[in-house]
């Protein structure tokens, strides 16, 4: 029972903190990193659960979410055969596209993480859903889900240091370590390096898990 309450206060934590998510548009200028950074979980802090993920599987059951899923799909079909990062580009492009954002207070009363199927099926959502709508794009694209994560990040890191934004993070590194990983962002046309784009990472989300992270500054390579 302990640790039931625990988890349910942690999830709470993290979704009363994703409530003040907004987007921004346009894409800003930004230096490249001075050196390289790697997101490192903090593996004592981390609370199972079960959301989006059920409910992708649940509607896709329904002729009528996954006949019109599917063809949009399908616009992907010649990048399967692409780099990761050029897959990324293309999954990131089209979605921007695809969704146009709407606050969950507007859209479903209330904060809601919709699963991939359901907000291209509305073309509405917030930070969190673009995200998640990425990321299934990208499995279907054969990207493993080990390799990408919804990410809680405040872009005040300054100021407030609050939670406040959700971007897609994915893994390009070779080792498969999460060094500079990219990010596809609903607010920006171009694709980011965390560490370039001046978010602050806080959590590593998926469908089944929560996990606090960090980013750790690497020390630069010898000249």
């Amino acid at each position: 029972m302990k640790d039931f309450k625990l988890r349910n206060k942690f999830c709470t934590a993290v979704l009363a903190g994703l409530t003040a998510m907004s987007a921004l548009t346009g894409c800003d200028t930004r230096e490249p990193p001075a050196a390289d950074t790697q997101l490192v979980l903090d593996t004592t802090a981390s609370v199972n659960w079960s959301d989006w993920g059920d409910r992708q599987d649940s509607y896709l059951t329904n002729d009528s979410n996954r006949v019109p899923y599917q063809t949009w799909l399908s616009k992907l079909d010649d990048a399967k055969d692409m780099s990761l990062l050029d897959k990324a580009n293309r999954v990131n492009d089209l979605v921007n596209n695809t969704v146009r954002y709407m606050s969950d207070n507007a859209n479903y009363g209330g904060e809601y993480w919709a699963s991939g199927v359901e907000t291209i099926c509305a073309g509405v959502g917030d930070c969190d859903d673009f995200a998640i709508a990425k990321l299934y794009a990208l499995k279907y694209l054969n990207v493993p889900e080990n390799r990408m994560c919804v990410l809680g990040v405040t872009t005040d890191t300054i100021v407030s240091r609050k939670m406040n934004h959700a971007v897609l993070a994915v893994d390009t590194s070779a080792a498969n370590n999460w060094v500079n990983c990219l990010i596809l962002d609903n607010r920006a046309r171009s694709l980011e390096t965390l560490g370039q784009d001046g978010y602050l990472p806080y959590y590593m989300i998926n469908s089944k898990e929560i996990r606090q992270c960090k980013l750790k500054v690497l020390k630069p390579p010898a000249p």
